[in-house]
């Protein structure tokens, strides 16, 4: 039976370090994330689903394409919420956004984030969420219902 695993977490601007990868929490963060994506693969987790937003969401793919080297029976499925999703980037991001869509299992454009957000939660049978339980604001209460590994920070 396929079990599929969303990874989220709070926004990137949120998180202490901002958007230097740098920083020693970062690199512990992204760590942590992989030993648990491990560790769900060896429980039956096959798939994998992001929505590809800068933070949590690109390295959990990132993280998950890396895994996929030895595991290639693990999927990764990108839920987009619109298509100009990177347009604003910086070239780095874009070049690691566009390199993850290509490397995806399976990519998806909803054009509308209520529908992508409502997509990847009904598609979830467990959460990884990276951020603070307390951090948890409406749109990501649908995590409530799942079984959720949280990263508190």
């Amino acid at each position: 039976m396929k079990k599929t695993c969303f990874i989220c977490g709070t926004p990137v601007l949120e998180l202490p370090f901002g958007y230097d990868e740098e920083d020693e929490l970062c690199t512990m963060i992204k760590l942590r994330i992989s030993q648990i994506v491990s560790q769900l693969i060896t429980v039956g987790v096959t798939e994998f689903i992001t929505d590809c937003e800068f933070g949590v969401p690109l390295w959990g793919a990132e993280i998950v394409l890396a895994h996929k080297i030895f595991r290639p029976d693990v999927l990764l499925r990108t839920y987009l919420p619109y298509e100009n999703q990177a347009a604003k980037w910086t070239p780095d991001w874009r070049r690691r956004y566009f390199d993850i869509q290509k490397n995806a299992d399976d990519c998806v454009i909803y054009n509308n984030s209520g529908l992508c957000m409502q997509s990847l939660n009904d598609d979830a049978d467990i959460v990884l969420y990276i951020g603070n339980d307390s951090n948890l604001r409406g749109g990501d209460l649908f995590i409530k219902k799942k079984i959720i590994y949280i990263i508190a920070i």
